[in-house]
């Protein structure tokens, strides 16, 4: 009996992992453009992945955007350094036809070819869109756009100059959560080692559902 509930448990883990997010676009090994679906106003997502920092600063690393070419509507994040010249993760968005861009520097000091896990939210739920950024699973920065991102967000851009410092960004997943999960628990989670990671009340409670199931049967 006791290898059937822990059978039934397992397996109802592997399907609530399977079943947590909904994986809108994912690959191993990101360059360039990708394109993730198309995420509107009123939409929240989130970017989760292992990423390696490269030795130049005040550089562009990759960017959300309308397009390959978007330059009005947009969200990217950069290297940059603070006021003692250490490297620093920064992240600025243009919404809609906003002229200037909003900016937030973030309390994350990254080194040269440092690898870091990272999620990344954005949410287009409220008047005004919000991103929110994760490293190692600790919130370093947020952001809040004045106005409102104005066309759907639908490429992941990678900046492949940048590669020949040492970016890169592996096991990328960009992902949505499914109704009743917090996305932002959820991306924090994620942070922590680089790969989507379902919230354990849902695990808990469908391993506990099929369980019992296996104990009834078993019982009968």
């Amino acid at each position: 009996m006791k290898k059937t509930v822990l059978t039934a448990a397992f397996a109802a883990l592997a399907l609530s992992a399977a079943q947590a997010v909904n994986i809108s676009w994912q690959q191993e090994s990101v360059t360039g453009n990708q394109t993730i679906g198309s995420f509107g106003d009123g939409s929240v997502f989130a970017l989760t992945a292992t990423l390696t920092v490269p030795g130049a600063n005040g550089q562009d690393l990759f960017r959300f955007g309308a397009g390959t070419g978007a330059t009005a509507n947009y969200i990217k994040v950069a290297k940059n350094t603070d006021a003692s010249q250490r490297g620093i993760l920064k992240f600025w968005a243009k919404g809609a036809s906003n002229t200037s861009e909003d900016a937030q520097a973030t309390s994350a000091v990254v080194g040269p070819n440092n690898k870091y896990s990272i999620s990344m939210v954005v949410d287009q739920r409220d008047s005004a869109s919000k991103v929110t950024l994760y490293v190692g699973g600790t919130k370093v920065g947020e952001l809040t756009l004045q106005t409102d991102l104005g066309a759907p967000i639908t490429t992941l851009v990678v900046n492949d100059a940048m590669a020949t410092y040492g970016l890169s960004l592996t096991n990328a997943s960009v992902y949505t959560a499914e109704e009743g999960e917090d996305i932002y628990d959820l991306a924090q989670r994620s942070s922590v080692d680089g790969t989507v990671v379902p919230e354990p009340t849902a695990l808990a409670l469908l391993a506990l559902g099929v369980a019992g199931v296996a104990l009834r049967r078993r019982a009968a």
